[in-house]
């Protein structure tokens, strides 16, 4: 019977293929689409006409359409002789209604039980049809046809969101308890289900395409940032569209569309990396900026509302990037305005230094009391736990780097303002950092003193960084004062030569150890006063070691008058204090 049909197929397809052109160089491409086309009307005779006689063989000549399509295939490829691809002429009917065809009778084959390999002859059919469109969509964007290409794009997507949603619906209606084979539904789900996939994440492909390829390749394409700036807006539009349609139909893969703003942003920053004066916020830029940080914004906030677990998860990450693209964003911009405007080293680190504040006093307000129940051992609120992993902490360690990197770079020039030793930017920037330094570790670290003391211990590393960099930054304001009012050159030999800053320096040990001392007595921290003691002795050690031999008489003088005397206020009012145990003895007598 096979042979037979196959026979009649070869006969009707050489009888009209002699009807349509004779002759010429299009001749063997006719008798193609002739062929796709016999072909696919005997299948949907077969399957009509099995299916009422209950005749299953004549049903399975479904079976011959592939390999008959790779034939006819090879077939159109031999009429190159001008610029071959697969939807040319008469093909541009013919393929699309003998997929049609090939998919209508898979399922309904599959709906009856017939054919227990219709997973595999879908996946190989669905695998041909995408190869067949590619070329095409291929062939298409070499010929600059973009429409085109975005149009194969959007019928794709359309169609895997009609068969999605045809899916789901049959599903929800079906009944829940059935006498149907189990296995053969849920094969039909995944075929379906797949199927709806593929295709999407196909003209998904297809469609960004054709947009690069209209906005980046046309003659009317204009500059490079121009370019860029409208590949991010389409792609935000499509993004922004995908998701709200995602939600509608409740497709999770559509709803995850984020993914591809996400990868064009960062490429588009890249890009921006290799344009000569290129930064966020140029005038040509700026607004396609801001539009896909709002679109983003706007889908971590849907996906925030839907109250599902993996939902929040999503808005959570959604919301860590953005924070990171933003900041990252902004201090890009800061850099091209700093070197824009030639700022002084002052004014670019102590901006940057501003910028990172403002994004820690943004995050402090925000989780503060949600910190507060954070824990080492994962309790508390996850959002906050996130957070402060991945944006707070890493924030604050950008703020303390930068603070060292200033402590050697900054000199404190900040023209048209004169130079004052605190009051100026630089020093205002780390005197904000260190209080909302000291309320981050406070916030911190009171839950986890009552974890494990080896969390305990381990936290406190943030505050003893903290007060070792503040240390720093007193002997650097010292540096700064000398070099803006005695005019030693601020760089690292000049100013270990000068006598004027050794002697500041000393006295400012000084001063820190007798503080040092003082707090330990008054809060029982014989640890704190052993600490103040060891920066003492380090500064009598420089005054007999160094200062006496490089320092000028005159200073010697002001060294020793000053050292001495604050040696001998701190014995007197300063003695080590107590051990802790002994505090409590005498506390109860």
């Amino acid at each position: 019977t096979h042979a037979q049909l196959l026979a009649g197929v070869d006969a009707a397809k050489a009888a009209a293929g002699g009807v349509i052109e004779q002759g010429g160089r299009y001749q063997l491409l006719s008798r193609t689409s002739v062929l796709l086309g016999v072909i696919a009307a005997v299948v949907v005779l077969a399957e009509f006409v099995g299916r009422t006689l209950s005749w299953g063989n004549l049903r399975k000549m479904q079976f011959w359409q592939l390999p008959l399509f790779a034939v006819a295939f090879m077939a159109q490829s031999l009429s190159a002789q001008v610029a071959f691809h697969p939807l040319m002429q008469w093909c541009a009917w013919a393929w699309p209604i003998s997929l049609v065809v090939f998919f209508w009778s898979l399922q309904r084959q599959d709906k009856d039980g017939l054919c227990s390999p219709s997973r595999m002859r879908a996946k190989l059919g669905t695998g041909f049809g995408l190869w067949l469109l590619s070329w095409e969509a291929a062939w298409r964007f070499a010929d600059a046809q973009y429409y085109w290409v975005l149009g194969m794009g959007l019928a794709a997507v359309g169609i895997s969101a009609a068969l999605f949603y045809i899916t789901k619906t049959r599903e929800q209606g079906a009944p829940a308890n059935t006498n149907t084979n189990t296995n053969t539904n849920a094969a039909k789900r995944f075929s379906n289900s797949a199927l709806a996939d593929i295709g999407f994440v196909w003209g998904t492909i297809i469609w960004m395409v054709g947009g690069f390829g209209l906005f980046s390749l046309s003659a009317n394409a204009g500059t490079s940032l121009q370019i860029i700036s409208a590949n991010l807006l389409f792609t935000t539009f499509t993004a922004a569209v995908l998701v709200l349609f995602g939600r509608v139909l409740e497709w999770g893969l559509m709803r995850r569309s984020h993914i591809l703003l996400v990868t064009v942003q960062l490429f588009s920053m890249l890009n921006l990396l290799t344009i000569q004066g290129g930064h966020p916020l140029a005038p040509e830029f700026w607004l396609a900026w801001l539009v896909s940080v709002a679109v983003m914004v706007g889908i971590a906030w849907l996906q925030s509302r839907d109250g599902s677990r993996n939902a929040a998860q999503s808005a959570h990450g959604i919301a860590l990037y953005i924070s990171w693209f933003v900041l990252a964003s902004l201090l890009w911009e800061t850099d091209w305005n700093a070197g824009y405007r030639n700022l002084t080293r002052t004014w670019e680190l102590a901006m940057y230094g501003g910028l990172l504040l403002a994004a820690m006093v943004g995050l402090k307000a925000y989780f503060g009391e949600r910190l507060n129940t954070y824990n080492a051992d994962g309790a508390g609120d996850a959002n906050a736990s996130m957070f402060y992993t991945g944006l707070l902490l890493p924030v604050f360690m950008l703020l303390f780097l930068g603070s060292l990197y200033s402590h050697f770079k900054a000199d404190g020039s900040a023209p048209p303002l004169p130079y004052l030793p605190i009051l100026n930017p630089i020093d205002i920037a780390h005197l904000a950092w260190f209080g909302l330094s000291y309320m981050l570790a406070k916030c911190l670290l009171s839950p986890l003193n009552s974890a494990p003391s080896s969390t305990a211990n381990s936290s406190n590393v943030l505050l003893y960084a903290m007060a070792a960099n503040a240390f720093l930054w007193i002997n650097a304001v010292a540096a700064r004062t000398v070099h803006q009012y005695v005019g030693i050159p601020f760089e690292y030999h000049a100013l270990l030569n000068s006598a004027a800053l050794q002697t500041v320096m000393s006295l400012l040990w000084t001063a820190t150890a007798w503080v040092l001392m003082a707090a330990a007595r008054r809060l029982v921290k014989r640890v704190l006063w052993m600490l103040g003691g060891a920066l003492l002795a380090l500064v009598v050690a420089k005054l007999f070691f160094h200062d006496l031999a490089s320092v000028e008489t005159i200073w010697k003088i002001v060294l020793f008058l000053g050292v001495g005397g604050a040696l001998v206020v701190i014995g007197y009012v300063s003695p080590m204090p107590p051990s802790s145990k002994d505090a409590v003895d005498s506390l109860e007598k």
